[in-house]
């Protein structure tokens, strides 16, 4: 597995780049992220389409403008019959992070906020809410978003989309590790890796796989333009 994270750069700097990065994508997909009016939903946009044509263009040995990825009935993207190489793609705050791997792979990145406890009533087990009532301040808030983006990445692997509820599976800390439970049994089929690109982001890999490598690579905008050999 490969786990590819890309930081968001200030305006101006972007606005620079931006003709170039588009140059990297198919048409329609030029035409769908230059209709964002919010110049950060286009930047985060923008640069995961980019990077994961570029990265996956290293795999296919092709032009990242000619990668086609389409989409499942859930809206979970692949690639057309290449059933070895998969992928999936999150952003939030100021990053923007890319999981490739040759069996299936759910990433799911949150900026750590200020959040209203209440919607963990509606997406947590109850086990899962009785354990993040116990605490308090900071570890309260860590924990809701260590949880919400383990239970993400988790529906983002199986390509489910919000077809599953988030409550209707537990996740179980064992020291470092994280597993699912459902009703009382355990999955033991499904691996987690945590890692935090800085002090206010998380980020949760979800794998069929127990070696879920802890290696992060971290691009910048020029690797993306001039370097396609990354």
């Amino acid at each position: 597995m490969e786990i590819y994270n890309i930081h968001i750069v200030e305006h101006t700097a972007f606005e620079k780049e931006r003709a170039a990065l588009l140059s990297r994508l198919p048409f329609e997909q030029q035409q769908r992220i230059s209709r964002f009016r919010k110049p950060l939903d286009m930047q985060r946009s923008l640069l995961g389409e980019t990077m994961c044509r570029v990265v996956l263009g290293q795999h296919l040995k092709k032009a990242p403008v000619s990668i086609e990825i389409l989409k499942s009935e859930k809206g979970k993207p692949y690639l057309k019959n290449q059933p070895n190489l998969h992928f999936n793609l999150s952003h939030s705050g100021e990053w923007v992070v890319l999981a490739v791997d040759e069996t299936e792979v759910g990433i799911d990145i949150e900026k750590i906020r200020k959040i209203d406890y209440n919607i963990a009533q509606r997406f947590f087990s109850n086990e899962e809410y009785s354990r993040l009532e116990a605490l308090k301040g900071d570890d309260k808030r860590r924990y809701f978003f260590t949880l919400w983006t383990l239970k993400e990445s988790y529906l983002k692997f199986l390509g489910k989309g919000l077809t599953k509820a988030l409550s209707s599976f537990t996740v179980i800390e064992n020291g470092k590790d994280y597993r699912i439970k459902h009703a009382e049994q355990m999955d033991e089929t499904i691996f987690f890796n945590t890692y935090e690109p800085d002090a206010s982001h998380l980020v949760s890999i979800c794998s069929g796989k127990k070696d879920v490598p802890g290696k992060v690579h971290i691009l910048k905008i020029h690797n993306l333009i001039n370097n396609p050999s990354i």
